[in-house]
């Protein structure tokens, strides 16, 4: 198996053989690494760390290694089973996916029309949107919005769009945005 060498960005590139654990690469470029090994943030085709191994940062990266799926790193650096629905959580990464922590438990994430915000952490469902009115107040989960349609960030709009003329002014340190 291969990998382009090629960027959006710059001209096309070359297929190169993926590379070994251990080996050298752009850090968080996956595509580089062979079948199985992630590059992790310190620039290194590494293996994901299996359940009950040290998931802890390699020096001198600060970023945690990735464990096997179904893990996640807890607090004390070891590869720990996601939890289930209900069970107590601090982070999303620690609820069994679709699930995300929701004020401290594990559960759904809202769908269309369910109450969302920003903190306390409320998701809405992957494919949905929070509008709310004022930035980290309760909203309401919905479709992205499409284009032509009135917005005040880009992760409203739907795939392939960005919120065009923008200006989100802020009052002591808070964000504070309504949608015309």
């Amino acid at each position: 198996a291969s990998y382009c060498t090629g960027t959006q960005s710059g001209c096309p590139g070359t297929c190169q053989p993926r590379k070994a654990a251990g080996a050298t690469v752009a850090p968080y470029l996956d595509r580089e690494c062979q079948a199985g090994l992630y590059a992790y943030a310190g620039g290194t085709c590494l293996a994901k760390v299996v359940a009950g191994g040290s998931c802890a940062a390699i020096s001198p990266s600060l970023s945690k290694q990735t464990c096997v799926s179904g893990y996640y790193c807890n607090s004390a650096n070891v590869c720990a089973a996601v939890k289930a629905v209900g069970a107590s959580c601090t982070a999303a990464a620690e609820c069994s996916p679709p699930n995300s922590c929701v004020n401290g438990s594990c559960g759904a994430p809202a769908g269309i029309g369910g109450t969302c915000n920003v903190s306390p952490y409320i998701p809405c469902r992957g494919d949905l949107i929070c509008d709310s009115a004022i930035y980290n107040s309760i909203g309401v989960c919905k479709a992205p919005i499409a284009a032509g349609q009135p917005c005040w960030a880009d992760y409203q709009c739907a795939a392939n769009l960005y919120c065009a003329g923008v200006s989100i002014p802020t009052v002591k340190g808070a964000m504070f945005a309504s949608l015309p």
